[in-house]
């Protein structure tokens, strides 16, 4: 895959560790990876760098993931970006899966279910 072709992955989460190794898992599968502690950091990194795909976690300081994805659904340019959530919290599922996020993924759960969920999401282009 060279650079051209490369989709942008955006990972928001407040847990330094997660960041790293899921940017490092998706980066070594042949994504770019940009990341944000929280959902207005993000804001500003969505805004830069147009990414092509989402993953968020719900709990997070500033702007939780919740009120990140209220935002970004609303945002011009960013409706047909898919949004992956993660959380422990499984009761959150069906909220957000009829509020339209792409997929859900109760923490914790394996970088390969991650990574299936991202290229059926990011079809090689």
């Amino acid at each position: 895959m060279n650079e051209k072709t490369k989709k942008k992955i955006l990972i928001i989460d407040d847990e330094e560790g997660f960041l790293e190794t899921t940017g490092a898992w998706l980066e070594k599968t042949g994504y770019i990876v940009l990341t944000a502690p929280d959902g207005e950091k993000a804001i500003e990194v969505m805004k830069a760098t147009s990414p092509d795909l989402i993953i968020v976690d719900m709990g997070m300081p500033v702007m939780n993931g919740y009120a990140f994805y209220q935002r970004v659904k609303d945002m011009p340019g960013y409706q047909d970006v898919p949004v992956i959530v993660t959380t422990a919290r499984i009761e959150m599922r069906d909220v957000l899966e009829a509020e339209g996020v792409a997929a859900f993924l109760s923490k914790p759960f394996s970088l390969k279910v991650l990574s299936a969920q991202v290229e059926s999401l990011l079809p090689d282009s």
